[in-house]
């Protein structure tokens, strides 16, 4: 049996914004959500170059998922607080 090495997981940082903002949206259905968002260009790229992308919502608790990530690429948005970032250990 053949193992193939897992790919990376790379997390994508992204930005909340308002439905409404984003030009097509069904607003009836969406109106006062949030979505959050960042360039398609960023999973793409990633996925080529064989990493599998996830994306990160503000939600995200930084010290649940740093552990599980190879990898974090920050798109833009809003800044991160460095008091929730946990730091790596050696």
């Amino acid at each position: 049996v053949v193992k193939v090495p897992a790919k990376p997981l790379i997390g994508l940082s992204g930005r909340r914004v308002p439905a409404e903002s984003i030009p097509l949206f069904d607003y009836t259905a969406l109106h006062g959500e949030e979505v959050d968002v960042h360039l398609s260009e960023y999973p793409k790229v990633l996925q080529k170059a064989g990493a599998v992308p996830v994306q990160l919502t503000r939600n995200t608790d930084p010290s649940q998922i740093v552990q599980r990530l190879d990898g974090l690429v920050m798109t833009g948005g809003a800044d991160p607080d460095p008091d929730d970032t946990p730091t790596p250990s050696p």
